[in-house]
């Protein structure tokens, strides 16, 4: 189940031999799907069958904490970023100010959609800091 998400959440284009690999582990492919079917199809796992995003979420959320944080305080860090979209079919493209070329006298657009990310801030044993 880890490996089918994994496998099917790493875009196309950008795919690392080692997922490759992984997800063509012996014994895996040939029980999920069949050869014939060829390798694209472990990309397409999430958006052709039914899921609850939500749950997945939460039970990775749960495995992260577990592995990285099992006994100290939870810190998770919020940033938001703006893909820079055009087309007439993208229809939560919005306006928004440009953080990084924008200066306080100087205020320059972006559009685009915005995207807010959670990050779980884990302690790094041999650095001393989060």
């Amino acid at each position: 189940m880890q490996r089918k998400a994994c496998g099917s959440v790493s875009p196309l284009g950008s795919c690392t031999s080692t997922q490759r690999i992984a997800t063509r582990m012996p014994g895996w492919c040939q029980s999920a799907v069949p050869k014939a079917a060829g390798f694209a199809v472990y990309h397409r796992v999430l958006s052709h069958g039914h899921w609850c995003s939500r749950a997945l979420a939460h039970r990775l959320l749960l495995l992260l904490v577990a592995a990285f944080v099992p006994d100290g305080p939870v810190v998770v860090g919020l940033d938001d970023t703006i893909e820079r979209r055009w087309g007439a079919r993208i229809a939560a493209r919005g306006i928004y100010r440009d953080p990084v070329r924008s200066s306080r006298g100087h205020f320059v657009k972006a559009s685009g959609l915005r995207w807010l990310c959670a990050m779980l801030l884990a302690p790094v044993p041999w650095a001393g800091c989060v």
